[in-house]
């Protein structure tokens, strides 16, 4: 997709439930840009699996350099993945954000070439903001 003079990439493995499913989705899309970016949301109900995917962020190979946490209850991804080596200052934490709002900080912060990486829950919001990134993609 094309946004603001940007070249942008977009993959949905928000459906990918565990760091093996998603790991092997990464292998296969990894070099589909220069630049990473993790696009992880949260769900406040999905705790567990918030922090077991915050310790997998730091195993991605190459490293995003960027974070990008949407959804409910972000703190527990945050802290995982910090408490995993992750640096705290290349997490951008959009809690709370709509998704149309986070979107338009999302296509701003990340630079030309990136891949997005989303991951984590489809359930309400990641689908809603899958759903923007599909129809942005569409304009």
């Amino acid at each position: 997709m094309h946004e603001r003079g940007k070249t942008i990439r977009f993959v949905n493995a928000f459906a990918a439930n565990d760091p093996d499913s998603l790991g092997i989705i990464w292998n296969l899309v990894k070099n589909q840009g220069e630049k990473k970016v993790v696009l992880m949301n949260c769900r406040d109900d999905r705790i567990d699996r918030s922090r077991q995917l915050g310790e997998f962020l730091t195993k991605l190979e190459p490293q995003p350099y960027l974070c990008i946490t949407t959804g409910a209850l972000t703190s527990a991804f945050i802290k995982s993945a910090v408490a995993s080596g992750f640096p705290e200052e290349r997490i951008l934490d959009l809690e709370g954000i709509p998704p149309e709002e986070a979107y338009e900080i999302i296509a701003e912060k990340v630079e030309d070439g990136s891949l997005i990486f989303a991951m984590g829950n489809m359930v309400t919001y990641g689908e809603r903001l899958a759903e923007v990134f599909k129809r942005k993609a569409e304009e």
